[in-house]
């Protein structure tokens, strides 16, 4: 049940989300063959070096992984359940009766059809469950709910990369929130055009400071007309006007990216020198709809058009 509280709460992580142009570092252009360059303007060090949240402070990262893992390899199918989330509500928040769908490929369709997909709907108390393959990466699907207000709307919510037996929720995004970020950004949001979100994390999974986010389409043009944001690393997360890279969360939100996005990248400096690109994965965007994405190192399989550098 919603209370007052529920939506103090979910209005004021919907004002930490604001927004801010995006802001390549210097001397980043995107290489006609799918990949970026670095040469193409002075880079001025020190860049901020990229550092690890552990026990309230800031660390190395551990990228010895980067280059080296693999995506998991599915195991047997098991019983999964997991509660459907309002992104930044109170866990006693819940969802009965919404429709869920798994994505076995790890990207969503508009059909939900056995082998590759299974659909289901939460249980009294929010809780969607299905048997699915142990360990495998899918992308888990929350369709547009449409409710009496816009605190009890929801968007359409993609969750890629969401690995079977690891994670512990589903998200969504209510529309409350959606106006909120069109009350800071003072204009609206493009339904054209959709919300890439997420956080970036080093091989341990602790959270990366100091990383820029880039958005590129398929023939390799980056994609500069999206609004980036970060946040400044606190409980709740609030927005950090100044931030050029993510905070000690890790977190970064694209708003406004338009669907020919298929890759997103991270990139940061280890030693002070310009950035370079340390996590890359493929990218699902679709208008009016939010893909929430874990980046972490760069994987050996990662897409071919990761590697070109």
């Amino acid at each position: 049940m919603f209370t007052k509280t529920h939506m103090l709460l979910l209005l004021s992580y919907a004002l930490a989300m604001t927004g801010c142009d995006c802001r390549d570092a210097p001397g980043q252009d995107p290489d006609p063959d799918g990949g970026v360059t670095t040469d193409a303007g002075p880079v001025e060090p020190p860049w901020p070096s990229l550092m690890a949240a552990e026990g309230g402070g800031l660390v190395p990262p551990d990228l010895d992984c980067l280059g080296r893992e693999r995506a998991p390899v599915a195991g047997r199918s098991v019983e999964t359940s997991s509660p459907v989330v309002p992104f930044g509500a109170p866990p006693s928040v819940t969802l009965p009766g919404v429709p869920a769908r798994f994505f076995l490929e790890d990207r969503a369709s508009e059909t939900c059809a056995a082998p590759g997909c299974v659909a289901t709907l939460t249980d009294d108390a929010g809780v969607a469950t299905a048997m699915l393959p142990d360990g495998a990466w899918v992308t888990t699907e929350v369709p547009e709910l449409n409710g009496p207000d816009p605190m009890r709307s929801f968007m359409r919510t993609l969750e890629m990369h969401w690995e079977v037996g690891a994670e512990d929720t589903i998200n969504t995004l209510n529309r409350g929130t959606i106006a909120g970020f069109e009350a800071q950004l003072e204009r609206s949001l493009d339904p054209a055009r959709g919300i890439a979100a997420g956080r970036v994390l080093d091989c341990q999974g602790r959270a990366l400071s100091e990383a820029r986010l880039r958005y590129f389409a398929a023939d390799g043009a980056e994609i500069t007309d999206a609004t980036l944001v970060y946040f400044d690393g606190m409980l709740p997360p609030g927005l950090d006007p100044s931030a050029e890279a993510t905070s000690s969360d890790g977190r970064y939100a694209g708003l406004d990216v338009p669907p020919t996005a298929t890759r997103v990248e991270a990139w940061g400096s280890l030693d002070g020198s310009a950035p370079s690109p340390i996590a890359c994965e493929p990218l699902q965007v679709e208008p009016d709809t939010l893909t929430v994405l874990v980046l972490r190192p760069t994987r050996a399989d990662a897409p071919p058009a990761c590697a070109r550098r």
